[in-house]
């Protein structure tokens, strides 16, 4: 073999003994990198350092595992940012949801306060952020308790930890850089880092959730199911037509508890399709179809009637929901009493609504079978009957219209002023004052007792014509006065009527048994009306037992209403009802009109529902025994029990015309 040969093997040689420790150099690198501490089994660990490792090695995993168990309770956050605005009238909701006293859930969709919506779902690197910064924090404490070490002989030099954090898909892999030193007599040992795998489908759970909240902001899952049992359950009345005598009356604090209870009824009965505790035997309707995999992991929603929940709806008379009947519309007291006998009443009511729901997926085999539990919550929002986004009545936005509230420039001066016991006018301060112009309502601020010793406020208003200047303070009635704002320097009183909470008790003049209180089959309203104030109580008692009311005229009228076990039949009738409509053609358009009139009929109506008594007449509440009673007697009249037609109407009559009892106060 020639020397030039024997070269080229050599160099050859070289080449593959280089490439081939190059390799391991990098293999054995990324491994060292890759399991941190495993490089360090290689290593022989002094016997009188094992007891060390195996006790920080358990404080590592302890530290780890619940670290992991808080962010899973906690929607993937191991510390909770604390709402500056909770516990504030207007924010009943806060920015998570208190399961119970030291545990908070996190909303990752909900409404703030100010009516702005936030979806605040954590990424997979927040969360290993999360439990890596839980961890640095809370293994000190772990750690300190090597003090016991240390009264035997023990001497340990320790520095931060600095965690970092891998999920996967069924194990979570944390790798600790923790350097200890440890050192007994002449023995000296130095840890740089822990190692913990901990077989917990946290990296799979959080899939599965993030793919429920996608779907229930795509579809409005739970939107539509609210308003399925709005429909569904009588408690929450909506939309409908009977043909009772009198009109149904709920209270909206009956309507909430009942609407609380439907949903922590049905709520938790919402399965999803494809997860362990999916019955494929469970109703069709309670299913939700959601793409993913969701083996081996238990779904299950939530609500508590415990948590908050939010409820308006119109109309809403002082706590009372009331349907119109058909001849309340009948202005001709003629015409009225022809329609005494037609009981039609309609009902439709439109409610905003808003509550939480808790999610919670289970992983019965993390942790060697004890389970791993991932959760969070979000908001169901109905406005206006409609999923979450107002389909009926969008308000006013700059984009949308003229938003008058930023240019305030008219130098304007409101005085407050309220009635005090002997119904002289004084000054009320703290009232917050708001200008309506068109769409828009500004606020203005609030009056203070100026150096005149009156109560106002000077700022600059919009400019508008024929806008209305509001005054508002709790436990006062609203004040309202026409007001252009097109001159500079005008001067405004509002006068604020006390409102006098009282309570109220309910009595029936019987003709038969005299003075009685109502029976539990009897129910009794009344309602006051003034020329701009109205209140209506009742037995039983729409919340507390107490009835608002402002010194002043009142018309009353009270109705008792008994269940009736037969049922009272009315006979059908037939009537003709016409109206004038715009021609068909151009003459339509120039106005021109023609008559095209209907037949109504009705056929049979059965009533179960009747008066029984009642009356009307007008009251004066003095101001003097407002402020110095603490009750006020209702008095109403007991006219017997009508068995057929004649005798209902013959009732109707009677109200009107009993012999009336003053409200009396004590």
């Amino acid at each position: 073999m020639k020397r030039g040969q024997v070269t080229i093997f050599i160099i050859i040689g070289l080449i593959v003994l280089i490439a081939v420790g190059v390799f391991i150099y990098v293999n054995t690198t990324i491994e060292k990198k890759k399991l941190g501490v495993e490089e360090q089994k290689g290593l022989v660990i002094p016997k009188q350092v094992e007891p060390i490792k195996r006790f920080v090695d358990s404080c590592v995993e302890e530290v780890t595992k619940d670290a992991i168990i808080t962010a899973g309770l906690q929607g993937g956050y191991t510390s909770l940012s604390r709402d500056q605005f909770l516990g504030t009238p207007g924010n009943i909701f806060s920015n998570s949801l208190q399961i119970f006293s030291g545990l908070n859930v996190p909303y990752w969709f909900y409404e703030k306060a100010s009516g702005i919506q936030e979806q605040k779902i954590p990424s997979l690197s927040q969360i290993e952020e999360q439990i890596s910064n839980y961890i640095d924090v809370n293994l000190e404490d772990c750690i300190n308790n090597l003090e016991s070490f240390e009264k035997v002989g023990y001497n340990f030099t320790i520095e931060k930890p600095k965690t970092k954090t891998d999920i996967r898909q069924d194990e979570v892999i944390v790798i600790t850089s923790y350097p200890i030193e440890v050192s007994i007599k002449d023995t000296r040992f130095r840890f740089d880092r822990f190692r913990s795998e901990l077989d917990v489908g946290l990296g799979r759970l959080y899939e599965a959730a993030i793919e429920v909240i996608n779907q229930e902001n795509r579809d409005f899952f739970f939107e539509e199911k609210t308003f399925d049992f709005m429909v569904i359950y009588d408690q929450i009345p909506l939309d409908s037509i009977d043909f009772e005598c009198s009109p149904r009356v709920w209270s909206t604090n009956g309507v909430i508890k009942d609407f609380k209870q439907i949903l922590a009824l049905n709520v938790p009965a919402v399965k999803i399709r494809g997860t362990d505790n999916y019955n494929e035997g469970a109703r069709k309707y309670f299913t939700w179809n959601i793409p993913g995999r969701f083996d081996s992991i238990d779904i299950n929603f939530l609500y508590s009637e415990s948590w908050p929940f939010f409820l308006s709806v119109d109309p809403n008379d002082g706590g009372l929901l009331k349907g119109e009947s058909f001849s309340s519309n009948v202005k001709n007291n003629l015409i009225k009493h022809a329609f005494a006998f037609f009981c039609m009443n309609t009902y439709h009511f439109v409610y905003d609504v808003k509550y939480p729901i808790l999610v919670v997926l289970r992983d019965d085999n993390a942790f060697d079978g004890e389970g791993f539990t991932f959760q969070y919550a979000f908001q169901v929002i109905l406005d206006n009957n409609q999923p979450r986004k107002n389909a009926l009545a969008q308000p006013l936005s700059e984009e949308d219209g003229i938003n008058i509230c930023h240019r305030k420039e008219v130098p304007t001066t409101i005085l407050t002023y309220t009635s005090n016991d002997n119904g002289a006018l004084v000054p009320l301060e703290g009232v917050k004052v708001s200008y309506q112009c068109i769409t828009n309502t500004c606020d203005i601020g609030e009056s203070i007792l100026d150096s005149f010793g009156d109560a106002s406020l000077e700022e600059d208003f919009p400019n508008c014509l024929n806008g209305f200047v509001v005054a508002q303070k709790a436990g006062y009635k609203e004040a309202k006065q026409q007001l252009s704002t097109n001159q500079a320097g005008q001067l405004t009183s509002l006068v604020l009527e006390p409102i006098y909470n009282k309570k109220y008790e309910i009595k029936i003049i019987d003709p038969r048994q005299g003075l009685r209180d109502p029976f539990e089959n009897e129910q009794v309203i009344f309602t006051f009306e003034g020329d701009d104030y109205s209140a209506s109580v009742g037995y039983p008692s729409f919340g507390e037992n107490t009835i608002d009311l402002i010194a002043g005229n009142y018309k009353v009228t009270s109705y008792i209403i008994r269940e009736s076990t037969q049922g009272i039949t009315f006979a059908g009738t037939s009537s003709t009802k016409c109206f004038e409509i715009p021609k068909r053609g151009l003459l339509g358009v120039f106005g021109g009109k023609e008559e095209k009139c209907i037949e109504i009929n009705t056929g049979p109506i059965e009533v179960n529902q009747v008066i029984v008594g009642g009356n009307e007449f007008t009251w004066n509440a003095e101001r003097s025994d407002l402020v110095s009673s603490d009750k006020v007697v209702l008095y109403t009249n007991y006219n017997g029990f009508p068995t057929s037609v004649d005798s209902l109407l013959n009732v109707y009559n009677q109200v009107k015309q009993n012999k009336v009892q003053e409200p009396k106060f004590e």
